[in-house]
């Protein structure tokens, strides 16, 4: 499940990069290493964008979250249950001016960066259904 959100995530980054306005140019230089917490996701299509608050497992007192270590190592952290099991996928990753690539179990995500500041990371991935594209995004908050 947790592979499944973040390749979502991170396709969807790679389709199309947005600018909302002029600050946005500039909010894609802060470093993304660090801790990386699920705070809202959703889609985007026909100009309209839909967010809502990342549902953490309510039984758990601990939030997902995404790592980029410096050196290239990622993590992907998903907790659940009342005893806070952790479902983990770990890999590579890398960063090209706005695209973020990650390589977890041999499959390779790209992401767009909608975002990024030192405090919100912003990515938007595209996949197609039924011959409508859809852009899914998440956006992160550092702690």
């Amino acid at each position: 499940m947790k592979n499944a959100k973040l390749l979502l995530a991170l396709f969807a980054a790679t389709a199309m990069f947005t600018s909302c306005g002029d600050d946005d140019s500039s909010s894609t230089s802060a470093p993304l290493e660090g801790k990386w917490y699920y705070s809202q996701d959703g889609v985007s299509a026909n100009g309209q964008e839909v967010l809502t608050p990342y549902e953490q497992d309510t039984e758990c007192n601990k939030k997902d979250y995404l790592e980029f270590v410096a050196g290239g190592v990622f993590n992907d952290f998903d907790f659940y249950g009342t005893d806070c099991a952790s479902d983990n996928d770990n890999g590579t990753w890398t960063k090209s001016g706005k695209t973020i690539t990650t390589i977890v179990d041999g499959e390779t995500t790209t992401a767009t960066i909608e975002k990024l500041t030192s405090s919100t990371l912003k990515i938007k991935s595209a996949y197609t259904q039924g011959g409508t594209t859809v852009n899914y995004v998440t956006v992160f908050t550092k702690q």
